[in-house]
């Protein structure tokens, strides 16, 4: 299955069925609430052509809009080469909740999930110096 990766463009375009899975280990619930998937899917980016769909939180899509880092946390117990992320900010309202992706927490952070290229991605992840 091939989406067009949009995140860039602003909008949000993300396949809510397709969400992967991804844990930390202070977490004790998946921020993305999805399920685990061994599918990689993809997507055409206008700027990358065909990609690997990766899935991170809107305000890291914005960090490569204003070139502003924003931190850039994942599970290290996903297998995958490119697992969900989520910023600092994200990351600090779940962890003042306990640890919990509560729907609370989830209102406070905006935390829109958005699909990114692959390519996209490993720019956000080295734009916040990994």
């Amino acid at each position: 299955m091939e989406a067009e990766c949009c995140a860039l463009a602003g909008t949000d375009c993300r396949p809510t069925p397709l969400r992967r899975r991804a844990g930390r280990p202070q977490l004790k619930r998946d921020p993305l609430d999805g399920t685990m998937s061994s599918e990689v899917n993809s997507v055409s980016c206008k700027r990358h052509g065909p990609q690997p769909e990766t899935f991170v939180c809107q305000h890291i899509v914005q960090s490569l809009h204003d070139r502003r880092p924003v931190g850039f946390f994942w599970s290290s117990e996903t297998p995958s080469a490119r697992p969900d992320a989520w910023c600092s900010a994200c990351n600090q309202r779940v962890a003042a909740t306990g640890g919990e992706w509560t729907p609370e927490a989830e209102a406070e952070a905006e935390a829109g999930v958005t699909v990114l290229c692959g390519a996209c991605y490993d720019e956000a992840k080295s734009l916040a110096g990994f």
